[in-house]
């Protein structure tokens, strides 16, 4: 996919389109959070053959259409599937002396130079398109059903030894180990954020969580399972001959030429021990407020608050809505040297260099409590703890936040007004919530329609129908007004780059609760809920709902997606 200054040289050049049309459609194309090419070429303004066909000419190379086209093993592995896939680059032909690559940035030059020393030969450089290239880009992939049956194909003479009672040696089992190996790779191919191994009574099942859904990905006999679960047991450094109590560990693994961390919970269950693995993908995976879901008018809210010295900042939502990341993506942004950043959490979920991490332990008597009074006499600037839990825990992280620290947490609750009335009925007094508590944040995570499928539709009477019987009367005038036209939003139907799931990656929707004078008095006067909702309806807080169907008009997720989150 070109980039944007690469379009505007192509486009202008080939008199496609002239310089201002370009810097408007560029805007367009921002403010729906979706890159320049695929909108150029979803809004029809501009056919890929066209533009691919005037981008080889600008590059004065030939142009190569891959879609379809069986490349030679051999062939393809010259490029390292990691190299082509984040260089947008594949090998296509070879002969003893030249090398045939095709690409999306024939600009790359010290890619292709690194290729041409790595494999000793002359590189014909081609252009391809980019539906193209994810055709071959596939090809590097085979079913990991075949992968795994390959191996155990391969390793006949010693599958016997999958029957035997000495658990060391299953985990040493060779196949065992390449099993393991391959599903940690294909989870990280399918960006899965969970594994789930499950025994069943003859069967055992491989499940990847993927965009928050699970998929099931393999079925093995379950012969298999008690070497898989040696085998990660002995990666986290685990008690391999502990099977009735529930364990916790971790461990990095390099795959394909990234080192990523694991983080791995067992479970006995009546068929013997189920594993979920929690792939995490460190520092570099942190986002920034703005690909984390932030609208423009949130983002200047939670900017403002964050750089505050003092106060406490609640992120609130269910279990899996992306409270922690919102949490570090804060975080990542704070930490500079003027600062002494703390946490206390459980578990540490992301490693953060000059962060001092705390990982609470409750077995040993180390809680969130225990941990929060231990960091108060470390001196911090900035506190961030993991979860209230407990009145305890909540009454020392405010008072943390009443003597001049600022407080980063999270907290179940489902909106932000309910948070109020929770931490009231935990026992905290109104006066140091009232005087300390800075916006509170409730969020859910909803999945992204594929930009490659997605497509544009108008509501009919029936959808408005529905709409309005599952939110409230007064958000439906709001956001139909029935002296304007009807907005547009957006479904997808499923291609090859969504594995035809018409969903790819996800984001967050959010409301922000602004503590104000207005608020405070509320607190203090400990008023029904209902109250406070009518407060947030007046301050014009922008709900949930209301985020979220925001995003769902710019063509971000759709309005299915945004009822069902905000149902949840």
């Amino acid at each position: 996919m070109f980039i944007p200054q690469q379009l505007k040289r192509i486009l202008i050049s080939s008199k496609l389109l002239s310089e201002d049309k370009f810097d408007k459609l560029l805007i367009a194309a921002n403010s729906r959070d979706i890159d320049l090419e695929t909108y150029l070429i979803n809004q029809k303004i501009i056919k890929q053959a066209d533009l691919y066909e005037q981008a080889a000419k600008y590059w004065k190379i030939p142009l190569i259409k891959l879609g379809g086209k069986l490349i030679d093993s051999e062939v393809l592995k010259l490029i390292p599937e990691s190299v082509a896939r984040s260089q947008q680059v594949i090998a296509f032909e070879k002969d003893d002396k030249r090398l045939k690559v095709a690409s999306l940035n024939p600009e790359n030059l010290p890619v292709f130079e690194s290729i041409a020393r790595t494999t000793g030969l002359k590189i014909d450089l081609y252009l391809t398109t980019s539906k193209g290239l994810a055709d071959v880009l596939e090809q590097y992939k085979q079913k990991l059903e075949d992968k795994v049956e390959s191996v155990l194909n391969k390793g006949k003479e010693t599958v016997g030894m999958l029957e035997t009672k000495d658990i060391k040696i299953l985990a040493q089992h060779l196949p065992i180990i390449k099993i393991v190996d391959l599903i940690l790779e294909y989870a990280v191919r399918q960006d899965a954020s969970d594994i789930h191994i499950e025994p069943q009574e003859h069967k055992m099942i491989v499940r990847f969580r993927v965009d928050g859904v699970l998929r099931d990905i393999l079925t093995l006999n379950r012969s298999i399972h008690l070497g898989i679960v040696a085998r990660i047991k002995i990666l986290s450094e685990l008690k391999i001959d502990e099977h009735r109590l529930p364990q916790d560990g971790r461990f990095k693994q390099m795959i394909l030429g990234e080192r990523l961390d694991f983080r791995v919970s067992t479970l006995p269950t009546y068929w013997g021990e189920k594993i979920v693995l929690r792939l995490l993908k460190g520092e570099n995976a942190l986002l920034t407020l703005k690909q984390v879901g932030f609208s423009d008018e949130h983002l200047r809210l939670v900017k403002n608050y964050i750089s505050k010295p003092h106060g406490i900042i609640f992120v609130t939502g269910p279990t899996g809505s992306g409270k922690t990341t919102t949490l570090y993506t804060m975080v990542n942004i704070l930490n500079t040297s003027k600062v002494n950043l703390c946490t206390v959490e459980d578990p540490v979920e992301y490693q953060i260099p000059r962060v001092n991490q705390c990982q609470a332990n409750s077995r040993i008597g180390y809680t969130f409590s225990v941990g929060l009074r231990a960091l108060m006499r470390q001196d911090p600037d900035i506190i961030l703890v993991g979860e209230i839990r407990d009145n305890e825990t909540a009454g020392i992280a405010i008072n943390a936040a009443m003597t001049g620290h600022l407080v980063l947490t999270t907290f179940h609750t489902n909106d932000t007004v309910t948070t109020l009335v929770r931490l009231i009925d935990m026992g905290v007094p109104p006066f140091l919530i009232a005087s300390t508590l800075n916006i509170v944040i409730a969020q859910r995570l909803v999945r992204k329609l594929c930009p490659y499928c997605r497509q544009e539709y108008q509501l009919t009477d029936d959808d408005l129908s529905e709409i309005k019987r599952q939110i409230p009367a007064d958000a439906f005038t709001r956001l139909f007004p029935s002296n304007k036209p009807r907005p547009k939003f957006y479904r997808a139907k499923g291609c090859e780059h969504c594995n035809h799931e018409g969903c790819q990656g996800r984001v967050g929707i959010f409301e922000i609760l602004e503590i104000n004078d207005t608020f405070a008095n509320l607190i203090i006067k400990r008023v029904p809920l209902e109250e406070y909702r009518l407060a947030a309806k007046q301050q014009k807080m922008v709900t949930l709902l209301e985020d979220g169907l925001a995003k769902a008009k710019q063509g971000i997720i759709s309005i299915e997606e945004v009822l069902r989150a905000v149902r949840e």
